[in-house]
């Protein structure tokens, strides 16, 4: 047996939390749900390809090199090897 004011207490927790329950739009929770899940999807992907896309810069960096110092127009070479330590 509980208290009166206990009961009441309780009661009136059950009434609240079903207003809210009913209150509640499922529509846009589901759809934030899903967005939030797809972002950190999202994210953890972007990490997971950086290795791979670091991997072939470095493995390509001489070769783009060269494609971008032979596109300098000729007489900014100079000034592009002392900038670049070529």
């Amino acid at each position: 047996m509980l208290p009166p004011w206990l009961e009441t207490g309780i009661d009136a927790l059950g009434a609240t939390i079903d207003a809210t329950l009913r209150a509640t739009d499922w529509g846009a929770v589901a759809v934030g749900f899903v967005q939030r899940f797809l972002g950190f999807l999202g994210f953890f992907l972007s990490f997971g390809l950086l290795p791979f896309f670091l991997f072939y810069l470095i493995k390509d960096q001489p070769r783009m090199m060269a494609g971008f110092h032979r596109r300098v127009p000729a007489p900014w070479r100079p000034n592009v090897d002392a900038m670049s330590g070529s």
